[in-house]
């Protein structure tokens, strides 16, 4: 698991890996407001060659995933 501390930083690693949210609305919202509260949030390595990956806090709730494109 990755740490990420803003969102500007996770859709970098996004872009670069192929990789989207799966309703964008929804999960951009979750996510600013889990970093807003909780600081950071920690996302499945990107590099592995899955369809889909999940977003997670760091107790291992999950908040949403992303496909891959």
């Amino acid at each position: 698991m990755k740490r990420i501390n803003n969102v500007t930083e996770l859709e970098r690693n996004m872009k670069v890996n192929g990789y989207w949210y799966s309703n964008v609305k929804k999960d951009l919202r979750v996510i600013v407001l889990a970093i807003a509260n909780l600081g950071h949030i920690y996302v499945e390595s990107m590099d592995r060659r899955k369809q889909t990956l999940s977003i997670t806090t760091e107790h291992g709730s999950i908040l949403c995933y992303l496909n891959k494109k």
